[in-house]
């Protein structure tokens, strides 16, 4: 079943409302999921991985030409275990140790750099030296659409609701005073 108040609810944000809540930004976003070959230390795949792989991901071929931003997500056993709590919301952690995120104008450009690492001896080598390959890596594609923050430069796009904007309650007690109705708990909530 639709959730009912789908075209009732009350908006704190007009620009959120139905029809109008869209802020999509102008670049495709790529994720591409991963874990660390099996008998490396988690050390030694999280340096490797911020440096050298790096390094040859930034010099290939067509490289910065293709995407606008690389990002590197690391995650650990520490990190993993600041979340375990979550379990009690039917939250899991993801089980990979980490996540590249790329943006790109088009997929037809990072088709085009994804064909020029797979053309490089150096960073595949390097890739399936500390990752493990036989397990694979996972993908996401998609686009952002900005809520709540500032627009990457290299990427463009707008800015989202800002940090400055007025409308956002500042109490510092997790509930909101200028709409109590996202104060009120169980099914009658929105």
């Amino acid at each position: 079943m639709e959730c009912p108040s789908h075209l009732t609810h009350h908006f704190s944000f007009e620009e959120l409302a139905v029809g109008r809540g869209s802020n999509q930004q102008p670049y495709i976003r790529i994720l591409i999921f991963f874990n660390k070959k099996k008998g490396l230390s988690e050390a030694f795949f999280h340096e490797h991985w911020k440096s050298v792989h790096a390094d040859l991901t930034m010099s290939v071929g067509s490289g910065t030409k293709n995407f606008s931003r690389y990002v590197q997500f690391h995650q650990d056993a520490e990190h993993r275990k600041l979340v375990s709590s979550l379990s009690q919301y039917n939250m899991q952690p993801l089980q990979h140790d980490g996540c590249a995120e790329f943006h790109a104008e088009n997929a037809e450009q990072f088709l085009r750099f994804m064909a020029d690492i797979h053309n490089s001896k150096e960073l595949v080598g390097c890739g399936s030296r500390f990752t493990d390959v036989d397990e694979g890596m996972r993908v996401m594609v998609g686009y952002d659409n900005l809520i709540y923050g500032s627009n990457i430069a290299t990427s463009g796009g707008c800015d989202g609701i800002l940090p400055s904007d007025p409308r956002i309650a500042r109490n510092g007690s997790g509930s909101d005073e200028k709409n109590p109705s996202l104060n009120k708990s169980g099914p009658e909530r929105d």
